[in-house]
């Protein structure tokens, strides 16, 4: 049971994270003002927020990283 749990938080973190790319890239977002329950509005403003997170934390650890390379700086 805990396995499963574990595997649906990371698949809704994934999910999250994606969102947040697809919002940084296009300026496409998921329409929350469309959700009538306050509480589930915040459930769901809270779960985009920590695919925010994620994609912060990811874009600093890209740039710190040896890894990695900036290829709009290469022309």
């Amino acid at each position: 049971m805990l396995a499963k749990l574990v595997h649906f938080a990371v698949d809704a973190a994934l999910v999250s994270t994606v969102l947040a790319g697809i919002r940084r890239t296009s300026g496409y977002t998921l329409n929350t003002s469309n959700i009538n329950h306050e509480d589930i509005k915040k459930a769901v403003d809270g779960w985009l927020s920590i695919g925010e997170m994620i994609m912060d934390h990811s874009s600093v650890f890209v740039r710190g990283s040896s890894l990695f390379e900036d290829e709009r700086k290469k022309g």
